[in-house]
């Protein structure tokens, strides 16, 4: 009996410290004025990974897929890449609109937002398949990215 107790003692702890050991959290940075897209490792402050923005791209917002790939918008569009920075598919604003916003959504397809006139919010499907978009009159002539 005291075997099975110090036993089953030794099984509960090796679970307790195996569940409290720390995860790891990343960060994926980018931002207009911002030459790069970046993920952190939050702990040791250390870049793990680094995606070169060309000059004047601005990039707007960022978001890490759950299969691990990279879907970001920039001024003149929004690209997904994974992370050996290929590029699984780039849909172009035009260029009298700035791309605002990239998103994943629950189904797995992708929202994307841009300003300018019209401004446009659209949803994507795998491989840039576009769905009925929406169109709104916005008054915005030109963005500031555009002008």
């Amino acid at each position: 009996m005291h075997k099975l107790f110090t036993y089953l003692c030794s099984a509960l702890l090796l679970v307790t410290a195996t569940s409290c050991e720390k995860k790891t959290e990343k960060l994926l940075l980018g931002g207009s004025g911002w030459n790069k897209i970046v993920i952190i490792d939050k702990n040791t402050k250390q870049v793990e990974w680094e995606h070169p923005l060309e000059k004047g791209w601005e990039c707007n917002s960022a978001v890490a897929t759950p299969d691990g790939n990279i879907l970001f918008a920039y001024a003149r569009g929004a690209k997904l890449i994974d992370r050996n920075h290929q590029e699984i598919w780039n849909i172009a604003a035009p260029d009298t609109c700035e791309m605002q916003t990239a998103r994943v959504l629950p189904d797995g397809n992708y929202l994307l937002g841009w300003v300018g006139h019209p401004a446009v919010i659209m949803e994507v499907r795998e491989k840039s398949c576009r769905v009925p978009n929406m169109r709104q009159a916005s008054n915005i002539r030109m963005p500031s990215s555009a002008s």
